[in-house]
């Protein structure tokens, strides 16, 4: 089965405040895959910074086998609602 989605060593910071720290998550295709936690553990930035909507602090991100930062073309690929409260 291909990777569709890699997060390999991916890390936010805020000022001083690490908001994501994953060491490797890997989404193969056909597969489902979601993120549990309380509020603050770190879900929507990880999918805001897959979206390219956040840069990552550090870590590299892969769609498709297409590194985000060099290519944003996978957004093409991808349909997403990320809800916040206003």
């Amino acid at each position: 089965m291909k990777n569709v989605i890699e997060l390999r060593k991916l890390s936010k910071v805020y000022k001083d405040v690490t908001t994501v720290n994953l060491e490797k998550i890997t989404v193969r295709e056909g597969e489902i895959y979601g993120f549990l936690g309380p509020n603050g553990a770190g879900k929507t930035t990880t999918m805001k910074m897959v979206l390219s909507l956040v840069t990552p602090t550090s870590g590299e991100i892969l769609v498709n086998g297409q590194n985000v930062k060099k290519d944003k073309t996978y957004l093409n690929q991808i349909g997403s609602m990320i809800e916040e409260p206003s």
